[in-house]
């Protein structure tokens, strides 16, 4: 996609917000998207030696090299063998021109939704960084994330 087709996935109302459903050991979590993605099937993940814990490694996708982060490490969530993590999804974004793509390492994808931004319910004590609040949905109560937020805070206290 072109910057241009990027700046069309924001939602056209300011009070409205796209946003990707998945579940992390059995919860559902939801991502604001205002830039393209694609899912992935988890490929093999090669480790890379002196990266922060919350980046698991990289993966060849469309001949490119893509960093995959485990947002359950991110999250503090434990590592649970009987969750079997299937996708990936692969975000797409531009910066001085340039494509940049990252992997989510997630259990399952749910659902793309809209929402509106006044139906999100903020954490009330201590607030989680990147964490913006809760908001309810058809498939249940989901932790609303933003990415952004939440991988500057990782990258940043490691």
């Amino acid at each position: 996609m072109t910057p241009t087709e990027n700046a069309s996935l924001q939602s056209q109302d300011p009070e409205t917000l796209n946003c990707i459903m998945f579940r992390l050991h059995e919860r559902l979590y939801g991502i604001t998207r205002t830039q393209p993605y694609e899912l992935a099937q988890s490929n093999k993940i090669v480790p890379i030696r002196g990266v922060p814990d919350f980046i698991r490694g990289a993966m060849i996708w469309k001949n490119s090299v893509v960093p995959v982060v485990d947002l359950k490490r991110c999250l503090n969530i434990p590592d649970d063998t009987s969750s079997v993590r299937e996708s990936i999804i692969i975000f797409q974004s531009y910066e001085n021109g340039e494509m940049l793509e990252l992997g989510i390492l997630v259990d399952s994808l749910q659902a793309e939704v809209t929402i509106s931004a006044h139906d999100i319910i903020p954490l009330t004590a201590p607030r989680e960084e990147g964490v913006l609040g809760t908001i309810e949905t058809e498939k249940g109560v989901a932790t609303l994330v933003d990415l952004k937020s939440l991988l500057l805070h990782q990258w940043y206290n490691q």
